[in-house]
């Protein structure tokens, strides 16, 4: 599986990330709404037992 992983990164070219940059406030929403979902899962565990 490692060996398969290696072979890959090998394949793909090169990118420069020098233009890169996040965009933190869409990242903080998406955390947000993930952390929400899976509190709601919890507490439809906690109810369901």
């Amino acid at each position: 599986m490692c060996l398969c992983w290696s072979c890959l990164f090998l394949v793909t070219p090169d990118h420069s990330d020098a233009d890169f940059t996040y965009n933190y406030e869409v990242i903080r929403k998406g955390g947000l709404i993930f952390a929400a979902v899976l509190f709601c899962f919890g507490i439809a565990i906690i109810m369901g037992k």
